[in-house]
């Protein structure tokens, strides 16, 4: 029979660097990515919880420049603790201190305790995201080349090397594209920057120019959509990038550029395409829903109004 861990006494004090120790410990546990997390000892805000005068778990916040309209938790909990009181004790702690609002943090949807944590302390899902693969296809397994003709004869489909090419092309592309993430991204929208931020996208040294592609209505010669792809550090793997249509009637022609990627990543030698996708994306969705990737958990994310 399991049994609640008891603790005579929980106390919660400011991290310091005695607790740099502890926190490695707890990043060791959760396999945090280096270029995702903020070393606590940078925060703003950062607290350690001692369960019976041991430290037991940490919370802290950072900020993203690329999304500066909320406040980002990192919440870090002994897997051997009582997780969803040592977190609900980290969470109020909080509380008492001012922070640009929402409240962001994300989480397992397998890590039962912690979710019950931050929903009895008011937080809220907002989306759900799932990091899916996908072993390149076969020719014989990509969309049927004749159905693609029929229903989008009235479209042209270019290498995004080949389109940036045409004059004016860029601009109308970038705009695109930060309106596709803008519409994303409503529920923590990014921060108001200037058309060269987003060329840059464009540009990025793991962009692959000649597997990301536009796609361009025949008659009047508008962008229509685009699909996006990276390289990796992962030998033999890209990556699903950003993609998105002009309008919602559209939203077939996402079908037609993930396949123009399948085809160009079975002839090129890339095994397998990992892809990071938002549920609340319409045009990742519609490519999960229609392509068979490999099921994967959820990471869910939060927020807190204030």
């Amino acid at each position: 029979m399991l049994t609640t861990t008891r603790y005579q006494n929980i106390t919660i004090e400011p991290f310091g660097e005695e607790h740099g120790p502890f926190y490695m410990k707890l990043k060791e546990l959760a396999k945090l990515d280096d270029q995702e997390h903020v070393n606590p000892a940078e925060s703003e805000v950062a607290f350690v919880a001692l369960a019976d005068g041991v430290p037991a778990g940490m919370i802290f916040t950072y900020h993203r420049p690329f999304h500066p309209y909320c406040t980002y938790i990192s919440l870090l909990v002994l897997p051997s603790s009582d997780r969803m009181l040592i977190a609900s004790r980290l969470l109020i702690s909080l509380s008492a201190h001012r922070m640009v609002y929402p409240l962001q943090i994300s989480v397992w949807e397998t890590d039962f305790a912690m979710k019950q944590a931050l929903v009895k302390q008011g937080f809220y899902e907002i989306r759900n995201t799932y990091q899916v693969r996908i072993a390149t296809p076969e020719s014989g397994l990509i969309r049927d080349e004749e159905y693609f003709m029929e229903h989008h004869s009235d479209y042209q489909v270019l290498a995004l090397s080949e389109y940036l090419k045409r004059e004016q092309a860029e601009e109308e592309l970038v705009r695109l594209v930060k309106k596709t993430y803008e519409h994303t991204h409503r529920a923590n929208p990014p921060g108001v920057f200037d058309l060269s931020r987003w060329k840059a996208f464009l540009h990025e040294q793991d962009l692959e120019s000649q597997g990301s592609y536009v796609v361009l209505n025949a008659t009047n010669g508008r962008c229509a959509g685009f699909a996006l792809l990276h390289s990796t550090s992962e030998n033999g793997v890209a990556e699903l990038g950003w993609r998105g249509v002009a309008t919602s009637e559209h939203l077939d022609l996402i079908l037609l550029l993930t396949r123009e990627q399948m085809k160009y990543a079975a002839e090129n030698g890339i095994k397998q395409l990992v892809c990071e996708v938002d549920s609340t994306d319409p045009y990742q969705m519609e490519m999960l829903h229609v392509y068979p990737f490999e099921p994967a958990p959820a990471w869910v994310t939060y927020h807190k109004q204030r």
